[in-house]
């Protein structure tokens, strides 16, 4: 028998560690994110944290600053 190559990921695609790491993490925090209460604020924390090295391991050397003036500029308010 020959061996089989599956390749139907639409919704069986394994997660990346990291990923997977991330998820993990974010269960255990409640809260809205949109909210002004201190649950909500360690929510938006962690999403901003996670956004910013997500952001960061794409960004080239030298485009640092213009980095953190978009993501400042985009916060939700």
């Amino acid at each position: 028998m020959t061996s089989r190559l599956y390749l139907d990921w639409n919704a069986t695609t394994p997660l990346r560690p990291e990923a997977r790491a991330t998820m993990v993490e974010a269960m255990d925090v409640f809260g809205n994110p949109s909210s002004v209460h201190a649950e909500g604020r360690a929510a938006r924390a962690l999403i901003e944290r996670r956004e910013l090295q997500r952001l960061a391991n794409r960004i080239l050397p030298g485009e640092e600053l213009a980095h953190e003036r978009f993501v400042h500029d985009h916060r939700p308010q």
